[in-house]
């Protein structure tokens, strides 16, 4: 440690990769360390998560605690509405969790749910992260036999708007495009916070999720038409998917979130290769 930094370690699990890396933070600002990447053959499958958690330990950039970001295809997020809460912390996290699974069509104890109360008018509204309890300990199986323990589990959107927040970004209203190997997302904020959310798994490339845009935007736009994103970000690794993606997006300051966002200290490929994933190795680690 130096100067009062903090060094964080973030683990990004991807759809054909694992990625960690060492984020230095000093007051608001960070930077990275060192970086190291494993092939991952099945993202779902424990086996190949342990494999590919013991060779980035080998390579002693993977330290624990760590900062653990799944894919969004890994949860759910929601936004419930309710009309009161129970003070206590634990009491509320069960009101949340047994409302979120009945959405679902899940049971509780099946259910790793997190939750984030948002200002609102007359009600509670509350953001739900939602995962599947045997998938996500599967993870934490695999990253234990590794000697390594996950302190907070997050996904990629999630941790992406943590690190435009950390740059006192989006603008108050914003619109955010996700397009990553297997999925692709779409979010609006309004006055920072996240007001639609929609996630679409993808059999083939990342490219070839663009028409999938159209709905998701339509709808929101639909129920919102007086809604105009003061800018809007596009996050991904593909190149067509970004140009195809800003005609979705006339009428707002488009920002391709890349290398400005990127302090590159001895890991320039990776940053060229994987400028998504580092993204949101950094937002992981707020």
């Amino acid at each position: 440690m130096f100067d009062g930094s903090k060094k964080i370690t973030s683990v990004v699990i991807g759809h054909d990769s694992v990625l960690a890396v060492e984020v230095i933070k000093r007051g608001g600002r960070l930077s990275l360390g060192k970086t190291a990447k494993a092939r991952l053959s099945d993202p779902r499958s424990s086996v190949a998560c342990t494999n590919a958690f013991g060779e980035l330990k080998r390579s002693c950039v993977l330290k624990g605690p760590v900062t653990l970001s799944v894919p969004d295809t890994f949860a759910r997020i929601l936004i419930l509405e309710f009309a009161e809460l129970p003070s206590k912390k634990a009491e509320a996290l069960e009101v949340v969790t047994w409302k979120a699974a009945k959405q679902l069509y899940l049971r509780p104890e099946e259910c790793r749910v997190d939750y984030q109360i948002l200002p609102a008018e007359g009600s509670i509204k509350a953001l739900v992260l939602l995962m599947k309890e045997k998938e996500i300990r599967e993870i934490e199986n695999a990253l234990e036999s590794s000697g390594i323990k996950a302190k907070k589990i997050s996904t990629h959107s999630l941790d992406l708007i943590n690190l435009l927040g950390s740059r006192s970004e989006p603008d108050s209203d914003a619109s955010i495009i996700l397009g990553m190997e297997g999925y692709i997302t779409v979010m609006f904020l309004r006055s920072g916070l996240l007001d639609f959310y929609r996630c679409k798994e993808l059999e083939g490339s990342v490219s070839d999720g663009i028409s999938e845009l159209t709905p998701a935007i339509s709808y929101y736009n639909g129920r919102n038409p007086e809604f105009t994103p003061s800018r809007s970000y596009i996050f991904s690794d593909n190149q067509a998917f970004r140009d195809s993606a800003k005609g979705y997006l006339k009428g707002t300051a488009i920002k391709v979130c890349t290398d400005d966002y990127l302090i590159m200290e001895g890991a320039a490929s990776l940053c060229k290769t994987d400028q998504t994933a580092i993204l949101t190795a950094l937002g992981a680690a707020f």
